[in-house]
């Protein structure tokens, strides 16, 4: 027993020296990797290390108490190679912050003293993080008239957000994507939109914001001048083509004169681009037009520009629609239905017509449906009143000739065919409808052809 109990104590102890002496084995250290700690210093967030890889490279780690462990500094040295090896990136200046939950990267880069902040929600970004951002970089110097002050990027889950700011000021530069790391292409494609953006008349691009999702593409444009842009593109790529069409249709709206867009609402689908324009203005000829036009100006681009939209003239809602050639055509279109409605609903729109006719004749339908039940009611109650009048005259007839040897059926059949005779030849005589019946031989009495001819007919001829 007290040999088992020694084995036992052995073990333990055994066990417990492995453990103690493994620990640091596998603990991670920077001179394993040929990265020395230059300088340690208490700073307000924490502590700050400063550390320099074999090559004079240098970086520093800002972090909190008990944050900065084994896991993060794997991390940051991996980041750290990626940045200054790998993709090799032109820095002057890398930094690593370490928060609860957060892990943020600071660079300024060498020679443009542009400064790119990452912030990555998580203590383990994807592999992924600096490669984009390298290819990100890359992508944006070919924005036109785009220089680069600042950029961030936020990655979190499966959204990731860029936001540049510019050396001169604007224009503000929001990129969002539905996704976790975006794409070369996407990238490519929306320094394609903000190119042809920049080339629309009369727009200093002060703000471009854009939301990238799975099958739609919103942006939202604001210029210098306060005119703003709201672009819905359907689908997760964009044509090129299609955006120039879509620049068609805004500078069609930029380049009126009397006609003043407030807000442009653009809704670009594969076919067919729709463009709301909302008015502060509306002149023709020194009428205001714009209390007439509550709901703007709707354009259409399908290969050609057209528009289909409506004024309120009193209690008519007048449809506008036509091809667009120019900006006086429409305002005197826009007039001439206000001037006149009836006329130019007959002149311009014969569907309204088609609508009347239409409406009319539903309303006709419905009255006729009414009127059919009406008719079915009083068909019902007329055969309900007959038959309990046929039932009380028969009824008397019978009381009044039944007697020994004679039945109520015999009275009932005679009674009807009575009623035949007098109903198809009502120019008959009691002496013409009795002799009829005589050459059917029915069997009724003079007394019974009387009560009928009196009951039924009204008719008491002799």
């Amino acid at each position: 027993m007290n040999r088992r109990l020694l084995t036992i104590s052995v073990l333990i102890i055994a066990f417990a020296c492995i453990f103690a002496v493994s620990t640091p084995l596998f603990a991670f250290e920077w001179s394993e990797k040929g990265i020395t700690v230059q300088d340690r210093a208490s700073i307000e967030q924490g502590t700050r290390i400063t550390l320099v890889d074999s090559s004079q490279k240098s970086f520093s780690v800002i972090h909190g108490k008990d944050l900065f462990t084994d896991p993060v500094k794997e991390v940051v040295y991996n980041v750290f190679t990626q940045i200054s090896d790998t993709y090799n990136l032109p820095t002057s200046s890398i930094e690593f912050e370490i928060k609860p939950e957060l892990f943020e990267i600071r660079l300024v880069l060498d020679q443009t003293a542009q400064t790119i902040a990452i912030v990555n929600h998580g203590l383990k970004p994807s592999e992924n993080l600096i490669p984009t951002v390298s290819v990100m970089i890359n992508e944006f110097t070919a924005w036109k008239d785009l220089t680069i002050a600042s950029l961030q990027v936020i990655a979190k889950g499966n959204s990731f957000q860029t936001v540049i700011t510019s050396t001169q000021g604007s224009p503000l530069i929001n990129l969002q994507f539905a996704s976790a790391q975006p794409q070369k292409k996407i990238i490519s494609d929306l320094a394609i939109f903000y190119n042809e953006v920049s080339n629309w008349q009369g727009l200093d691009v002060q703000e471009f914001n854009v939301a990238v999702g799975k099958a739609k593409i919103n942006a939202t444009i604001n210029g210098l001048d306060g005119r703003g842009i709201e672009l819905t593109y359907h689908g997760s790529q964009l044509n090129p083509k299609q955006l120039k069409n879509i620049g068609t249709s805004y500078n069609t709206v930029a380049g009126w004169k009397s006609i003043g867009p407030k807000r442009v609402l653009i809704s670009a689908k594969t076919e067919e681009i729709n463009t709301v324009v909302t008015l502060s203005k509306a002149v023709y000829r020194g009428k205001d037009l714009l209390k007439f036009l509550p709901s703007g100006i709707r354009l259409i681009f399908d290969n050609e520009l057209s528009y289909n939209f409506r004024t309120v003239t009193g209690q008519y809602f007048v449809q506008i629609i036509g091809d667009y050639t120019s900006e006086s055509k429409l305002l005197w279109q826009i007039n001439e239905a206000i001037k006149n409605p009836i006329l130019y609903i007959r002149k311009y729109d014969p569907e309204f017509f088609f609508r009347q006719l239409e409406g009319i004749r539903n309303q006709n339908a419905e009255i006729f449906n009414e009127l059919r039940a009406k008719n079915e009611l009083l068909t019902k109650n007329y055969n309900n009143l007959r038959e309990a009048h046929e039932k009380f005259i028969f009824g008397y007839i019978s009381m009044e000739n039944s007697g020994f040897m004679r039945r109520a059926d015999d009275n009932k059949a005679a009674i009807n065919r009575i009623v035949e005779l007098k109903t198809s030849n009502p120019e008959f005589t009691r002496n013409q409808i009795e002799a009829q019946l005589d050459d059917e031989k029915i069997d009724v009495t003079n007394k019974v052809i009387d009560m009928v001819l009196n009951l039924y007919f009204n008719d008491f001829k002799k």
